[in-house]
C-alpha cells in the first residue's frame, strides 16, 4: 500500500507542540505494526485498490508522489557564487598590492604609475569567475533536463467503479496516491513507502538506507517492528526488489 504521505494529514491537523511530536514518527511505522485490514481501512482502500475518480481525488488532494529536491539557485546568484573562491581571494589580495605599489605610491610621490599588473589580475579574476560560472550553470541546466526526461512506470491495480474487477495498469511514479496497491516483480525500484499485502520470495536490498550489502527478506505475516519502522514486512523507497 501507498502510505507516504498518510504523515502529512496527520501532522496538519493536530496543535503546534503535537506537530513536532508527530514529525518523529513516519507514517509507515505505525501502518507496520497494524493488521493489513487496519491499514486498507485507515487508507479507505481495499485489496482490489482504488478506482480511477478515487486515484485522480487523492492525486489533487495530496499531490504528486516525488521527492524534493534542491533546485539550482537562481543565474545571479550562481554568478556571484562563482568568485567565492580562495583563489579568487588571492588574485584579488595581489591586485589590491599592485595597485597600491604601482599606483598610488608613485602618484602621490609624482613618478610615472603603472597600471598594468592591476588589469593584468583582474582580467585573471573576470575569466576564472565567468568560466566557472559557465560550467557550472550547464551542468545545471543539463542536469535538469535530464531529470525532465526521466519517466519511472509502475503497476497499480485500478477499476473503474467499486463494483468492476480490478485491473493492472501501468502509471507514471508521480502519480501514485494513498491507498494504491502496488505490484512489485524483479527488479523494480519500490516507489514510495509501502506495507506489504502479500508477498513469496520476495528480497528487497537495503543498501541505500542501512549498507547491508545482502537483500532483506520481506514478509507480509505478523512481524515486530522497531520504533522507527523498519519492518520485514514494510519497504521504504528508492530501495530495489531482488
Amino acid at each position: 500500500m501507498s502510505d507516504m504521505k498518510l504523515e502529512q494529514v496527520v501532522i496538519k491537523s493536530d496543535d503546534h507542540r503535537t506537530m513536532k511530536k508527530t514529525k518523529k514518527l513516519f507514517a509507515i511505522a505505525r501502518e507496520a505494526v497494524q493488521p493489513v485490514d487496519v491499514t486498507l481501512a485507515n487508507l479507505r482502500s481495499d485489496r482490489d485498490g482504488l478506482t480511477h475518480a478515487e486515484a485522480a481525488a487523492r492525486l489533487k488532494q495530496y499531490g504528486p508522489n516525488e521527492v524534493a529536491h534542491e533546485k539550482a539557485p537562481p543565474a545571479l546568484i550562481q554568478l556571484l557564487m562563482a568568485f567565492n573562491n580562495p583563489f579568487i581571494y588571492v588574485l584579488l589580495v595581489l591586485a589590491l598590492v599592485s595597485l597600491f605599489t604601482d599606483y598610488l605610491l608613485p602618484l602621490r610621490a609624482g613618478e610615472e604609475t603603472d597600471l598594468s599588473g592591476v588589469i593584468i589580475i583582474s582580467t585573471m579574476v573576470l575569466l576564472s569567475g565567468l568560466l566557472r560560472f559557465w560550467q557550472e550553470f550547464r551542468t545545471n541546466r543539463a542536469a535538469q533536463a535530464l531529470k525532465s526526461l526521466v519517466r519511472s512506470q509502475v503497476t497499480v491495480l485500478r477499476r473503474d467503479s467499486a463494483s468492476e474487477t480490478a485491473q493492472r495498469h501501468d502509471v507514471d511514479m508521480r502519480e501514485l496516491v494513498p491507498g494504491d496497491v502496488i505490484l512489485l516483480s524483479t527488479g523494480d525500484q519500490v516507489p514510495a513507502d509501502v506495507r506489504l499485502l502479500s508477498s513469496r520470495n520476495l528480497f528487497i536490498s537495503e543498501a541505500v538506507l542501512t549498507g547491508e550489502s545482502l537483500p532483506v527478506e520481506k514478509q507480509s505475516g505478523n512481524i515486530t517492528v522497531d520504533p522507527h519502522g523498519k519492518s520485514a514486512r514494510s519497504c521504504w523507497r528508492s530501495i530495489t526488489s531482488a
